[in-house]
Order: C-alpha cells, then sequence, then structure tokens
C-alpha cells in the first residue's frame, strides 16, 4: 500500500505544477469547474445554456435579485441591485425573447424583468405584451405576469425611462382594443382597471383617432341582457375619454360632448366632462354654442338618444315625454360648461341667463357657484332666484327653488345665505308646496347659518315642520339585532326614540293585529316622523357646534377630524363645522383642508372640502391640485381600492384648478 502511494505522489506534483504540460492543462480546468463559486451570479449565468440546469440557475438568479433589493431597500440603483441586474438582465431577456424557457419559469422571469424596469429587457416585454392574448377564457397563472409587466411599464413611462417606446404602446393599445371588460380574464386581480391606468399614463398621440372613433360606438341597451356588451363599451369609452383628456385632444371635444348627451353612457358621462375640462377652450366654445340651442346636430342626437333610452326602458312615449326630448341637450350643456368654470365661462353663462327663458335661466345659475364667484355672478343669480315660484321645475325632474337654494350654501358667503333665510319666511304658493321649499332652506340653514342667524332657523323649524295629523297610528318596531318586537309606539314615540337612537336598523309596521309581512295601509305620518326627527337631530347637532366655536375657524377646523363630531349621530357637527371653515375663512384654508383630507372620514366633509378649494381658487392653485394629485397617484399605486374610490372626486378639482391658471 505505502509503495502504491508514493508512486503516485510524483504524478501529482507533475500535474500541479506543470511537469506535464497537457495533462496539466485538463486537470487544472477540471479543477475549476468543480469549485465554482455558487454565490457568484455568473455561475449561475453560465449555466443558463445548460436545458437541464437551466430552470435551476433561473430560480437561483431570481433569489439573487430578491436579495439584493431586501439589501438595497427596493432601490433599483442600489449598490447591490444595479450591478447584478448588469449581470443577469441582458441574459434572461435573450433567453425571454427566444423562447427558450417552459411556460411557468417564462411567466417568472417576464414578472423580474418587468420589476427590474431595466429598458435592456423591453424587447422581451414587448414580444410578451405581443403574444398575449386577453380572451374570455379562464384565468391562467400568466395573467398575473402579465399584469406585473404593464404595471412596471407604466412605471418605467411614469419615471420617463420610455422616451421613444412606438413598438410598447402598440403592444399595449393591442392588448386593449382586444380586452372585455367583462371576461374573466379582464376582471381576475382587476387587469382591466391596471391596464387603463398604464394607457392614460402613456397617452400616445397615435392613438387619437382611434379612441375617437371607439366614442362613437353606440351602446344598443341597458338592459339586463345586454350587461355584459354594456361593461365592455363603458370600459372602452371611459378610457378612451380619459386619454383623450390627457391628449388635450381638439378633435374629441363635440365627441366627448355626445358621451355626456346619451342616457346610454352615463357611466362615463363623469370622465368625459373631465376630459372636457382638460380640453378647455375648444370644448368651452362647443359647450357654449349647443348651451344656446345653436349646435342643431347635437340638440338632434340629444333628443333621439333620450327616445331610444326611454323606448329602451319600455316607456311610452306622451306630450311631455316629448318636450323633454327636445330640451334633453340643455341640462347637459350647462352641466358641461359650468363644470369647465374657467373665467372664460362666465360672459357666456350670464349671457345665456340674460336671454333664456325661466327653465334656462334656472338651470344656468344653480351652476353659477362653479364659477370664480364675483358680485356680478351672486346678483345674477338672486335675480333668477327671485323670478322661480316653488312649482317651477327643471330637467330631468326637479323643483328650481330647491335647487338653486342648494346652489347658494356653495357660493360660501354670509350675506347671501342671510338673504336666502329671509326670503324664505316669506315665501308665496299653496301651504304644503311652500312647507317642501322651506325645508330645503332648513336642511341648508342648519349648516350655513351663523349664530346671528339661528333664530330664523328656529323660526324656519316651525314652519316647515308641520304637526303630525289623522288617526293616533300603533308602529311596532323590529330590532334587526333582537328577537322580540317592541310596541306600540305613536308617531311621537318614534321621533323620541330616533332622536336618542335607540330605533336603528330593524322594520317598523302598522297594527299589530295585521301580518308582520304586510305592507302599511298610510306611511305618510310615519315617514313624517322620521322625516322629522332627522331635521331635529340635524339642528341639535348644528347648533352644538355653533355654540362651541362661534366665529373661531380653527375651532371648526377641529371638528373636521374630531371622532366625537364624526359618529353617526353627531356627523352634522362636522358637516356643519366644514361649511363655517368655508364661509368664515381666508383663502390660506385651503392647504389647511388639503392636508386635513386623509384624516377625513365623513364623505360629506370631503366633498364640502372640495367644494371650499374651488370656491377660494378662482385663478387656480397649483401647489393644493399637486397635492390633491398626490393623493389620487398614491392610491393607485398602492391598489387600495377603498382610497381609490374616496379619492376619485378630487381628478375633477385637480382638473379645474389647472384649467383656470391655463394649464
Amino acid at each position: 500500500m505505502f509503495k502504491t502511494v508514493r508512486r503516485i505522489l510524483p504524478l501529482l506534483r507533475a500535474l500541479l505544477f506543470g511537469s506535464a504540460a497537457v495533462i496539466g492543462t485538463v486537470a487544472v480546468t477540471g479543477t475549476i469547474t468543480g469549485c465554482a463559486d455558487e454565490r457568484d451570479p455568473q455561475t449561475h449565468v453560465d449555466k443558463l445554456s445548460d436545458p437541464i440546469k437551466r430552470t435551476a440557475a433561473v430560480k437561483r438568479l431570481l433569489q439573487f435579485y430578491e436579495d439584493a433589493m431586501t439589501n438595497d431597500k427596493k432601490d433599483r440603483e442600489g449598490p447591490s441591485v444595479k450591478p447584478l441586474l448588469d449581470v443577469i438582465v441582458p441574459p434572461l431577456a435573450d433567453l425571454a425573447d427566444k423562447g427558450e424557457l417552459d411556460s411557468s419559469t417564462h411567466g417568472e422571469v417576464l414578472a423580474f424583468l418587468a420589476d427590474s424596469r431595466d429598458v435592456r429587457a423591453l424587447p422581451a416585454l414587448v414580444k410578451a405584451l405581443g403574444d398575449y392574448k386577453p380572451d374570455d377564457r379562464r384565468a391562467e397563472e400568466i395573467d398575473t405576469k402579465m399584469a406585473d409587466v404593464v404595471r412596471n411599464i407604466g412605471e418605467m413611462y411614469r419615471a420617463k425611462k420610455i422616451t421613444d417606446g412606438k413598438e410598447v404602446s402598440d403592444a399595449l393599445f393591442k392588448i386593449f382594443r382586444n380586452l372585455r371588460a367583462a371576461t374573466p380574464k379582464a376582471q381576475n386581480r382587476s387587469f382591466f382597471r391596471l391596464l387603463n391606468n398604464v394607457l392614460v399614463q402613456v397617452h400616445d398621440p397615435a392613438w387619437e383617432g382611434e379612441l375617437i372613433s371607439m366614442l362613437g360606438k353606440p351602446i344598443k341597451s341597458a338592459k339586463q341582457k345586454h350587461l355584459k356588451a354594456l361593461t365592455n363599451q363603458v370600459y372602452w369609452q371611459i378610457t378612451a375619454a380619459e386619454i383623450l383628456g390627457e391628449l388635450k385632444s381638439k378633435k374629441a371635444a363635440r365627441p366627448l360632448i355626445k358621451v355626456v348627451l346619451s342616457p346610454f353612457k352615463a357611466n362615463v358621462a363623469t370622465t368625459a366632462v373631465n376630459a372636457l375640462i382638460k380640453i378647455g377652450q375648444p370644448a368651452i366654445d362647443a359647450g357654449v354654442k349647443l348651451m344656446t340651442g345653436e349646435d342643431d346636430e347635437l340638440k338632434k342626437y340629444a333628443e333621439e338618444e333620450f327616445i331610444r333610452a326611454a323606448e329602451d326602458r319600455d316607456e311610452k312615449l306622451n306630450k311631455k315625454s316629448k318636450k323633454a326630448a327636445a330640451t334633453a341637450y340643455l341640462n347637459n350643456a350647462v352641466i358641461i360648461v359650468g363644470n369647465i368654470g374657467t373665467e372664460a365661462c362666465s360672459a357666456p353663462m350670464m349671457a345665456t341667463i340674460d336671454s333664456g327663458d325661466k327653465v334656462t335661466k334656472s338651470l344656468v345659475a344653480a351652476e353659477l357657484y362653479k364659477l370664480p364667484v364675483s358680485g356680478e355672478s351672486k346678483a345674477k343669480f338672486k335675480e333668477v332666484y327671485s323670478s322661480v315660484g316653488v312649482k317651477d321645475k327643471i330637467p330631468p325632474d326637479d323643483y328650481a327653488k330647491e335647487a338653486l337654494i342648494e346652489a347658494t350654501a356653495l357660493f360660501f358667503d354670509t350675506d347671501m345665505i342671510g338673504w336666502m333665510l329671509n326670503d324664505s319666511l316669506e315665501l308665496k304658493g299653496d301651504k304644503p308646496d311652500v312647507q317642501g321649499v322651506q325645508a330645503t332652506v332648513l336642511g341648508v340653514a342648519i349648516k350655513t347659518a351663523t349664530a346671528d342667524q339661528w333664530g330664523v332657523v328656529e323660526q324656519l323649524q316651525k314652519a316647515a315642520l308641520p304637526a303630525i295629523k289623522g288617526k293616533a297610528t300603533k308602529y311596532y318596531f323590529k330590532d334587526a339585532k333582537k328577537k322580540k318586537e317592541e310596541g306600540p309606539f305613536s308617531e311621537a314615540d318614534l321621533i323620541s326614540k330616533v332622536l336618542k337612537l335607540e330605533i336603528k336598523q330593524g322594520t317598523i309596521r302598522e297594527d299589530k293585529d295585521k301580518s308582520k309581512h304586510g305592507a302599511m295601509k298610510d306611511n305618510r305620518n310615519l315617514a313624517m316622523a322620521l322625516h322629522q326627527a332627522q331635521y331635529i337631530s340635524a339642528a341639535k347637532n348644528g347648533k352644538a357646534v355653533l355654540d362651541e366655536c362661534g366665529a373661531k375657524v380653527d375651532c371648526y377646523l377641529k371638528k373636521l377630524t374630531d371622532p366625537k363630531a364624526t359618529q353617526r349621530e353627531t356627523a352634522m357637527q362636522s358637516e356643519k363645522a366644514a361649511y363655517m371653515v368655508g364661509l368664515l375663512a381666508g383663502d390660506d384654508v385651503k392647504m389647511k383642508l388639503v392636508d386635513m383630507l386623509p384624516r377625513v372620514k365623513n364623505a360629506g366633509v370631503r366633498a364640502a372640502i372640495l367644494y371650499i378649494i374651488i370656491n377660494k381658487s378662482p385663478k387656480g392653485d397649483d401647489a393644493v391640485a399637486a397635492k390633491l394629485q398626490a393623493y389620487v397617484d398614491k392610491a393607485v399605486e398602492a391598489r387600495d381600492q377603498a382610497k381609490i374610490a374616496d379619492t376619485k372626486p378630487y381628478k375633477q378639482i385637480v382638473y379645474r384648478l389647472l384649467a383656470r391658471k391655463g394649464g
């Protein structure tokens, strides 16, 4: 045995020190391969050429990426991530581009390449987008990976990493063109919403013509049996409207107005109005022409769509509905011009009031608060308000006086509130009609009256809330959380219990001897009782916050987020506080209100804050617009549907603020 060992040693020495050159070369190579560093990414890149080792090598490289991202806290330019991407992106992108991976691994690599946001990966990502078929089959694993690809391409556009991306934008638009929002694939993890967000981010001008064509597609029916077709068209047209707004497309002004005019496209209308705000003067010109009745083509289109929608609802046309059809254009035209709301809209709207009939005057006056407020606009508003009777109506079927009352609050002017309150005590007409109008004034007054105006509020409360007359009906209440029914209660008992929050959720029925499932013969008194209870409760809470804060703006500001003022039973306290801030504070309060928005839980308060911002920004406000847009972007990036819904109304305010700046 020892002899054998001694014979081997010279050979080893020869191999190690080069005495046998050829054999030594082979031996050294074999030694390096066997001792390759598994911690070196290049080691695994080298294995990618071997089909047997490829899948394991890919998984190891992706793990390197995850570890580096963790180490650099998701910084793709970090000291660990950037050098790694230089090594692994090109070979993995090449494999994906050539299709040399199994389907599962291919999806993982695509997700990585997208997440790297490396422009060297774009050819592979574009090929993947081009090959993807968003058909109506069931959702598959690749769908999730394609969502990652689309989302991160959007981020690359946002970061301006893609500046000349025709192939990318073409591939994205191809998916959009073929995607049907009603299908399982589109709905899977809200892929249709994600694609919408990215397309709006890209807004390639080359899409303009096709997007306008999409807007022109009619929706044939709104009936349930046509829901899938409706869903698909609404998705395509909402996305088209958003992108055309981003492009500020002059050519799209009239097609967007047609969207607003069609009852079938009601779900697209707000988006279309937002786009018109962005387009600016061409949209104002087209809207004013329609508002003044000079655009016969659009008037006819509005009439035809109104009739077609009525027929789709199986309604028979009569004299009244035919008249409504003939003027269907007017209300929407006024809303369009009012919502654009720049100084350039003021003169045409004032002129329309001067030349229009009572209905036109009322419709326009009800939108004046959306314009930069001036002495002229307030005087014109009062003039129309005084001329309108308690029975006069405006389209679609609303009482004109009450629409104007609601608008009065949004001027945020204490003198106008006082004028309206005093006028409400002198209203003429049949008592039930007058009381209906006074009840509307009371609702507005509770939110807007100052301390020295509260006496009129109390007078209104007595006038607008009539005594409940009729038989002494007995009612029985079944709480949703209790087994036994309670009662009998009179209407007065019910008011008391509602005010004390002893009646929240459940069912109320009349006469214990009748079937528990039967309908009440006459629930008019009950409805009046509950209605009065709401007013009494609101007045109580409104007066409480008024007594506490008086004329102190800071006190009202604190109430906006005070948990004690935002409960179900005290919600009026925070709403009252918001309106008082609008009435009493100066322009410098805007950013304070914007900063508070994420902490405001009451939707009514958030809406009031947005009204205040517009009211106090006659020339626009870039800083406020930027802060509001940041909230919208943050909600989208977090994919938080609740926050997306909360911040959705912010978009129009942003557009209107920028439009007033000429942006």
